[in-house]
């Protein structure tokens, strides 16, 4: 609003955003972020995939508290977690309980 309480003829009226449209914004984020790690996958590929930041992305678009990403190579093998994602406080506390890392051991 200018200061004559009338609509800017540049900007129009003042107006909120709604829950609906939020709701895009944050899917288009979350996509463009899923975009972004499919891309460096494919420029990591024979080489060391950043695991740990693919997780805390992942954590983040889930709306997640933890996340954890595990690697299968082959059937017969173990699951490999690679990265793990949260409060690090908390991570290091299910350590402490477990008695070992979570991180690099086989399932």
């Amino acid at each position: 609003m200018n200061n004559k309480n009338r609509p800017d003829p540049v900007t129009g009226p003042e107006r909120t955003v709604t829950d609906e449209e939020q709701g895009y914004v944050r899917r288009e984020a979350a996509l463009l972020k899923i975009l972004e790690w499919a891309r460096i996958h494919a420029d990591h590929s024979g080489s060391v995939m950043p695991w740990n930041g693919l997780t805390e992305t992942i954590r983040e678009i889930s709306g997640a508290r933890f996340a954890a990403c595990n690697r299968y190579d082959a059937p017969d093998r173990p699951a490999l977690t690679v990265a793990l994602s949260g409060p690090p406080e908390h991570l290091i506390m299910a350590e402490n309980l477990l008695g070992f890392s979570v991180t690099g051991h086989g399932w």
